[in-house]
């Protein structure tokens, strides 16, 4: 049922659940977020601190900019939940003068530059702007509600008004176009104002914003993840799973439905599992995602059901990881750990729940490979699947990163790292979505449709995915991602990750086609901007910081290959021609001392290969092929065979 009017805190919790809360706030692990939600609070209210919300002076350049969104939301987040946990009127009001800054100031509706484009203010601007500000706001008017005036309270509610007012013109003519978290934040913008002041104050469109509330959240989960969980955007946008939790909560709070039993809550934190660097700390990191990403708090309310058995484990390798932890916990995830975290859960690993060590996201097309959960396995993750409609996009299909004895050989430029932009004043150089970034293959130096650069529409597809003890096989098409025509004949990668025999390995097949004229391929290959690469003819190494891993091109025999840089990331090229360009490459990586296991290649008809290993007289033979059989376009067959017998697959 509706809020009443005047009964506050209600959004995420009432004030007669707060004593349990800030009891149990006293030991384990919630402790730990408390220190850190109290220093972080006396951090934004420091004026020595360059971290501070001076919203008296606005001497920062945060209050004049879009950027300034980020930092200022994130510490309405943490003060809004500093006050609820430990009562003092010093945070609460700290809080509530920031906000009443940004109202009275007008500081919402400055236009400012964005990456090259204008933004003409954080509540105007784009979706998740006016999204992540609203909510903001309505946690700290709710939250707070105590230490505002009757008269801080109506000019609130003013400010609430226009806010909705902006918001009519465009969330269903627009918004509902969008999947992703722009989108979906957008139209939740006006929600969260309406529930916070529901009974407070008449609001437009008040009625029409709480249908639009579970319209969008849903349409956010099942639109900006595939049914297995893996996100459209990438581990790092998903990050608006932990917004829609909340959205949820508040929704069924009011009386909704319990929108945290939709199946993306408990999924998500699947896809990172099976996506997590073998070490730790981060989610392989494809699509538009910064390094430090991936986390567990938007699925924090199944904690303890039998629906979230990862999360203790994945929370530990993820936001409590040693390398980001309870220390480095800003804003909503400070909150969501305190209202939701449970000391007393079992530890659980993938294979102590009996997950396989590989795993496809058909709707998404990822194959994740891996040996283990360890920090010196492997990680093999092979990109080739469907886009979503405007969701952020880059030129990736048939892309692969590899993870392995502690090292990150193949690496995804994710969305720039330190060479992208810090300016956003200046246009954001989208280096990083390009096919030439990405470990796949150009044909004619020509790009993968559907970036920001590159107009279009791709669609790649992963035409199979196998997985047993020994190896695991999957078939990508990318034939529709390029090509002048939109479409070239053939664009197929075969991707096997073998672990029995003598050594593991990684084999690839490429055949690719354009339209029956002669061409060149070029096959890139990106590793840490850390590490170094050595070239010898067709082999070459990537040096990590201990380990090693052993690149060879076995077929042809003619292919140039070059070892270059390109944004900061040693590269290597491999580069064919023909009408049909058949490659076939192996990546082995190797501890110090450890022997180069000897690989040879046997052609058997286009497209097909036997790859042999020999190591210390142990032999292993792979027969595999990049192409399709038959009108329904079914994947030749993957075998493998170890000492003379038959392993599984």
């Amino acid at each position: 049922m509706p809020f009443n009017a005047g009964d506050h805190p209600r959004l995420l919790f009432s004030a007669a659940e707060l004593p349990a809360l800030r009891a149990g706030a006293a030991s384990g692990l919630k402790a730990e977020v408390l220190v850190r939600l109290r220093q972080r609070c006396s951090e934004l209210m420091d004026p020595g601190h360059p971290d501070v919300l001076d919203w008296r002076t606005r001497a920062r350049d945060i209050w004049r900019s879009r950027k300034g969104i980020f930092p200022i939301v994130s510490g309405l987040d943490t003060l809004a939940a500093g006050y609820a946990f430990t009562g003092d009127p010093a945070i609460g009001d700290y809080a509530r003068d920031v906000v009443m800054t940004i109202i009275e100031q007008k500081l919402a509706d400055i236009p400012s530059r964005s990456w090259g484009a204008a933004t003409q203010g954080w509540r105007r601007g784009a979706g998740h702007d006016k999204g992540n500000l609203s909510r903001a706001m309505a946690w700290v008017y709710d939250f707070c509600y105590d230490r505002f005036t009757p008269a801080q309270r109506a000019r609130f509610a003013d400010f609430a008004r226009v806010c909705m007012i902006l918001n009519r013109s465009t969330w269903r003519e627009d918004w509902w176009q969008i999947a992703n978290n722009r989108g979906s934040r957008g139209i939740l913008a006006s929600s969260w104002l309406a529930m916070a002041l529901e009974g407070d104050a008449e609001l437009p469109d008040a009625p029409r914003a709480m249908v639009d509330c579970e319209l969008a959240v849903e349409h956010y989960l099942f639109l900006a993840h595939d049914a297995a969980g893996a996100p459209f955007e990438g581990p790092g946008y998903a990050g608006c799973l932990a917004y829609m939790a909340a959205t949820a909560e508040a929704l069924r709070r009011r009386g909704g439905p319990n929108l945290l039993t939709n199946n993306r809550f408990e999924r998500m934190p699947e896809y990172l599992a099976y996506e997590l660097l073998p070490w730790g700390g981060a989610a392989n990191n494809w699509n538009d995602c910064d390094e430090a990403n991936g986390s567990i708090a938007g699925s924090l309310p199944l904690m303890g059901t039998a629906r979230a058995p990862l999360l203790p484990w994945l929370a530990r390798q993820l936001d409590l990881h040693p390398e980001r932890g309870a220390a480095h916990m800003e804003g909503q995830h400070l909150l969501y750990f305190l209202l939701w975290w449970k000391d007393d859960q079992p530890l659980r690993t993938p294979a102590d729940l009996g997950f396989p060590p590989a795993r496809l996201f058909p709707g998404r097309g990822i194959a994740s490979m891996r040996t283990g959960w360890g920090a010196e396995d492997w990680l093999l993750s092979f990109f080739c699947g469907p886009q979503q409609y405007k969701c952020h996009r880059q030129g990736d299909f048939n892309h692969l990163s590899l993870y392995a004895l502690g090292e990150r050989f193949l690496v995804d430029a994710g969305y720039g790292g330190a060479s992208r932009t810090a300016n956003v004043e200046q246009t954001l150089n989208r280096w990083f979505g390009e096919t030439d970034a990405h470990n796949t293959v150009t044909l004619d130096g020509g790009a993968q449709r559907g970036t920001a650069l590159t107009r279009g529409w791709p669609e790649g597809e992963m035409i199979e995915f196998r997985h047993g003890d020994d190896f695991d096989a999957a078939l990508g098409d990318a034939s529709s991602t390029c090509g002048p025509d939109h479409r070239v004949r053939r664009a197929l990668r075969r991707v096997v990750l073998v672990r029995a025999g003598p050594a593991q390995y990684v084999a690839v097949v490429d055949v690719h086609e354009k339209d029956g004229s002669p061409f060149r391929a070029e096959a890139h290959w990106h590793t840490d901007p850390d590490n170094r690469i050595d070239a010898e003819g067709r082999r070459f190494v990537i040096q990590g910081r201990r380990n090693r891993c052993i690149g060879e091109v076995l077929y042809p025999t003619d292919a140039a290959v070059t070892v270059g840089e390109h944004c900061g990331r040693p590269q290597v090229r491999v580069i064919s021609e023909g009408g049909v360009v058949e490659s076939v490459t192996i990546l082995c990586p190797r501890r110090p001392g450890e022997v180069r296991p000897r690989f040879a290649a046997v052609r058997e008809g286009e497209g097909r290969f036997r790859i042999e290993c020999e190591l210390d007289g142990a032999r292993s033979v792979l027969s595999c092929a990049a192409a399709v059989e038959g009108p329904l376009r079914r994947a030749a067959a993957t075998e493998l065979r170890v000492g003379g017998k038959a392993a599984s697959g």
